[in-house]
This record gives structure tokens, C-alpha cells and sequence, in this order.
């Protein structure tokens, strides 16, 4: 990579403006890796994200005249390659979260970038306004097409939540993520009093919060684009042939918009306003220096401008299809009339000796038994709500469980069926009214009944007996010894030798079992219990240690979102 003086960096970006093409490929690389991670953020893909990276410096070259200081130019190529990723995704789409379809993966990714790169299109082009671009949730959701600044929200706090599990600050979502939430609402509005109060109030939260936006900055900085591409781009900017076929194709919609865009951009860059993001990941434009160290300038293009750049992909987001109902013996009838799609409010309903399943598309399916209904409560890519009365029920994803922390963003399925509400994803769920059991093959779900919220990880099942809901989980894994123990204590009680066998038995796989353990027990078996997850868990520190002794809903708050994350990934 070349190295410029500060005179030398001067000159050749007025010979730029100039246009001159030799001047201007001289500036090149000094920008091009920063510029292909930014694009690479939209678009996880080498051959699409050179492809982009080569059209955005040509872009570049024939609208350089347009910006007017060399310390606007850094900025100015992260805007305009922004808009090129968008438009070429929308042209082609990389990954929109089809039950045929596999997210973009690569050897050299990290588990912070394998989950990244997992997220649909849609949401990689949310996050990047909002983490590249200082973008703020309503002003996000202006953009898009059939977005709220509520459901803007609500995705970054998902996505960004998941992310932050794998980076140093995960323990701002292992415990109470009130303020995590609160930091990502606020941290890009233009008035920072509520952040500024946060950062002197809570200044540790603050720092691993920063720490978090760091590391979300070092997202494929290591993915290197390969250094010929400078080749190719100076071929583009010099080869006549290649200019005559741009100038030919000069017309058409598609390279109108992106140089009216290129052009509007440099015009509305203006150095006065910083930018935190920005500033954390290049404080300065060139690698050596060469431009002053203020804070580069964020402010994307007009809302005219980001609507047509995303406009041709947001259809994607675009979840709300009818779910489809398929009588497999018998009669299936949704209100009383056989038909094969069901909508919101409507009841599926199966007669005595009918089964039939529904198809949640691209989700999963629900295979009803005879006897029993479903009330479509809310059917969206986001939320899927249902009511279920039923002898018994089956839930199937169509999720690649050996993939699973690539899909692991599939919203929650939220069903009720009596007094007991569930809450699970990416399961394989049963229900049995016979024997009163609810089983979860895979995944992780939440049983709630009155005030009780009962988290279970994979392999467990809950027993909906009246007067006997779980009192501890049973895990699949368990050996036949441990769960004769687990049957006796469920059924007699705690007993001291039969818990003490179990307790020193004990894998990871059974922490869950053990947190209600601690609840039910109490003196000498409590401490014994708690010390034994100490070992098992490190995290457990002293002051979660003595919280959980004390039954501090604090403290299990913390531990059981920390087990929660600790088997799910």
C-alpha cells in the first residue's frame, strides 16, 4: 500500500477533481481495504463486495470534481459505497431467510462475523445505517418501506443483543439488558443529554457499551481484498475501451441514479459535523496522516435518495402471507368453510377424525390432531402468535439444526393453550394432553403459567400435571441414574443422599435443572447446590453466589440468562 505525504495527498486530490484518472488512482489505496469492509457489512460476499468495491471507485473518479475539500473525501467514498452495496443487492439479493436458503459463510469468519454475515439482507442494511452510518432508529425506519421506529427498534435490540453475546461486553446482556437497550435507542440521536447523563451516572456500562461499538467496527476488517483489484480498477478509470462501454451505458436508469447520487452526495458533505462512529474506526482520512484528525462528517443522502437505494430489496421484508392449512386425513375448516389459508383472527379448526397441519411460511408447521383448533392471533416473520386448543400438537421448524448459530435469529413462536403460555424458538415441540407433557427436542422455550416463567434449554420436558408443573426439568442427556434420581425427587421431595448423588453426578447439560434446585432447597443443600455451580460456571461470581443463597430475583435473573445463552450457543 502507498504512503502519501500531506502535500503529496493534497495535490493529487486537486489533480483529482481535475479530472485527472492517473492522480486519482494514486489516492486509491489508501482507502480501498476501509471501503471493502463497509461494503462487505452489506453485502457478506468477495465476489459481489469487489465487484462493488470496483464500481465504487469508478463511481468516485467521475464525481470527484463535486467535493470540495481533500478532508471530505473519506467520508464522502463510505456514502457512495454504501449506496452502490444497496443497489446491487437489491439487484441481487444475497440472503433473505428461505427455508432454502443458506447464509453467506466464509472460512475466515469469526463466530461474531458467522452471525452477522447470518442476518437477512434487510436487517444487515438496518444495522449497518445504524452502526456505520450513526443512524438512528426513526430516522431508519423513514427509509423503509412498512417500517416502524418501534419495529426499527426492536430489531436492533435483537440483532445487536446477539451480537454483543460474543464480544468482550456480553455482560451487558447476560443480566438485566435494560440499559443496553436504553444505550441503543439513544446513542445516535443528535441530542446526547440522555447519553451524556448515562455515560456520568453509570460510566462502566457506558465504557462496555463503546467497547461493543468497537468491536461491531471490527466486523470483517480482516476479511483482505485481494490487492489485484487495484489493477482492475485503474484498467476501469484508464482502459478506453472500457470507458467507451461506460459512457454507452451511461444512459441507462440504473447509472443515472448512482452518479446523481454520487454527485448530490459530495455536495451535501460538509466538515462541520463529527462523527462518533466514524471517528472510532478511522479518526483520519489517510492511513499516514495526512488529513487533520477532527472527526469526519456522517450524513447520508436525502431520504429521496436512501428510499431508492433500498427500495428494490425492503419487498423482502415483507412477511405478512396468509398461513396455509392442509387436511392430511379428513376434513380441516377454518370458521366452518374448508379452505387452504388462514389470516388473523381466523379458526382452524379439525373434526374428530381429522388431522391437519399448518404451514407457517418459511417457518415451520403445526400439526394438528382431532379435536382440536387454532386462533391466529398475529402470522408475521416477526411475531407468531396463536391460541391452541388441542389434545394434542406438534410444532416443526424448517430450520438446519447443525447450522444453529446462523438461524438462531428466528423470531419466537408465542402459543397459549389453556392457562399455560409458551414461548420457543427453533424447536421441534410436542405436546401431549394425555400424560400432560410438553417436550422440546431442540431449541429453547419458555413455559409461563400465573406468576411462574419457567426457561428451558434444549432436551428437557414440562410436566403440565395439575399441582406438579415441572418441578425440575428432566434432561435428555441424563443418564438413566440421574434421571431415577430426578423422578424420586420429583415425586417424594428433596433427599439428602439421593441430591447429594445428584449434585456431585452433575454436568452442564443439568445447570438448568439446578436452578430450581436452589429454589426448592434450603440450608446446607442450597449452599452445597450453589457452590457445585460455582464450579461448573466461573461467571458465577461472589456476589451472584451469595444472591442466589439469598433467593435474590436478581441474581436468578442473571444466572438464568446466562445458562439460557451458555447452552443455546
Amino acid at each position: 500500500m502507498s504512503k502519501l505525504n500531506e502535500s503529496n495527498a493534497e495535490s493529487l486530490f486537486r489533480a483529482a477533481r481535475n479530472g485527472d484518472k492517473y492522480a486519482f488512482s494514486k489516492l486509491i489505496p489508501n482507502f480501498y481495504q476501509d471501503i471493502y469492509t463497509i461494503i462487505f457489512k452489506i453485502i457478506p460476499s468477495e465476489t459481489a463486495a469487489q465487484d462493488s468495491l470496483v464500481e465504487t471507485f469508478v463511481l468516485a473518479a467521475e464525481n470527484v470534481q463535486f467535493v470540495k475539500e481533500d478532508k471530505d473525501f473519506f467520508e464522502w467514498l463510505r456514502k457512495i459505497a454504501t449506496v452502490v452495496a444497496l443497489y446491487n443487492l437489491r439487484e441481487k439479493p444475497l440472503y433473505n431467510g428461505g427455508d432454502s436458503e443458506i447464509p453467506p459463510k466464509y472460512p475466515g469468519f469469526s463466530k461474531l462475523e458467522e452471525l452477522y454475515a447470518s442476518f437477512t439482507d434487510v436487517e444487515r442494511v438496518i444495522i449497518t445505517l445504524y452502526l456505520e452510518l450513526d443512524y438512528d432508529p426513526e430516522k431508519i425506519a423513514g427509509y423503509i418501506t412498512d417500517q416502524t421506529k418501534e419495529s426499527i427498534q426492536q430489531l436492533l435490540n435483537e440483532k445487536l443483543e446477539r451480537l454483543c453475546f460474543f464480544t468482550e461486553s456480553k455482560s451487558l446482556v447476560t443480566g438485566d439488558k435494560t440499559d443496553f437497550f436504553a444505550l441503543i435507542e439513544n446513542h445516535n440521536l443528535e441530542d446526547q443529554t440522555k447519553i451524556d447523563q448515562f455515560k456520568s451516572e453509570k460510566p462502566e456500562s457506558f465504557d462496555l457499551f463503546t467497547d461493543f461499538f468497537y468491536s461491531c467496527s471490527r466486523i470483517f476488517k480482516d476479511i483482505s481484498v485481494r490487492e489485484t483489484i487495484l489493477d482492475d480498477i485503474r484498467d476501469e478509470l484508464i482502459n478506453e475501451s472500457k470507458i467507451n462501454e461506460r459512457n454507452y451505458r451511461r444512459q441507462e436508469q440504473r447509472n443515472l441514479d448512482l452518479n446523481r447520487i454520487a454527485a448530490e452526495t459530495a455536495r451535501q458533505t460538509s466538515t462541520s459535523i463529527g462523527s462518533k462512529t466514524a471517528g472510532k474506526a478511522k479518526k483520519i482520512a489517510y492511513r499516514t496522516g495526512t488529513l487533520d484528525s477532527r472527526k469526519l462528517i456522517i450524513f447520508l443522502v436525502s431520504l429521496m435518495v436512501i428510499a431508492a437505494a433500498v427500495y428494490g430489496y425492503i419487498e423482502y421484508s415483507k412477511f405478512n402471507t396468509p398461513w396455509t392449512i392442509t387436511a392430511i386425513k379428513g376434513d380441516a375448516s377454518v370458521n366452518g368453510t374448508s379452505v387452504t389459508e388462514i389470516h388473523e383472527g381466523d379458526v382452524a379448526s379439525v373434526a374428530e377424525a381429522s388431522t391437519a397441519e399448518i404451514t407457517i411460511p418459511g417457518q415451520g408447521v403445526i400439526k394438528l390432531f382431532p379435536n382440536s383448533s387454532l386462533t391466529l392471533r398475529n402470522g408475521h416473520k416477526e411475531d407468531n402468535r396463536f391460541d391452541i386448543n388441542a389434545s394434542q400438537f406438534e410444532l416443526r421448524t424448517m430450520i438446519d439444526t447443525s447450522k444453529f448459530v446462523e438461524f438462531a435469529d428466528i423470531p419466537p413462536f408465542r402459543i397459549k393453550t389453556g392457562n399455560i403460555t409458551i414461548s420457543t424458538e427453533v424447536a421441534a415441540l410436542k405436546y401431549i394432553e394425555a400424560t400432560k407433557t410438553l417436550i422440546l427436542d431442540f431449541g429453547w422455550l419458555e413455559v409461563k403459567t400465573g406468576n411462574e416463567v419457567i426457561p428451558l434449554a434444549s432436551g428437557h420436558f414440562v410436566d403440565l400435571t395439575p399441582n406438579n408443573l415441572l418441578y425440575i426439568p428432566i434432561n435428555s442427556a441424563s443418564d438413566s441414574s440421574q434421571k431415577s434420581r430426578l423422578l424420586i425427587m420429583n415425586r417424594e421431595g428433596l433427599k439428602d443422599d439421593i441430591f447429594a448423588a445428584f449434585v456431585v453426578n452433575a454436568t452442564e447439560t443439568e445447570a438448568l435443572a439446578m436452578v430450581y434446585l436452589v429454589k426448592r432447597s434450603s440450608g446446607i443443600l442450597r449452599e452445597k447446590l450453589v457452590l457445585k455451580m460455582e464450579e461448573l460456571f466461573p461467571a458465577i461470581d461472589p456476589d451472584i453466589r451469595n444472591g442466589l443463597l439469598k433467593l435474590d430475583q436478581d441474581a436468578f435473573i442473571y444466572l438464568t440468562g446466562f445458562l439460557k445463552w451458555n447452552l443455546l450457543f
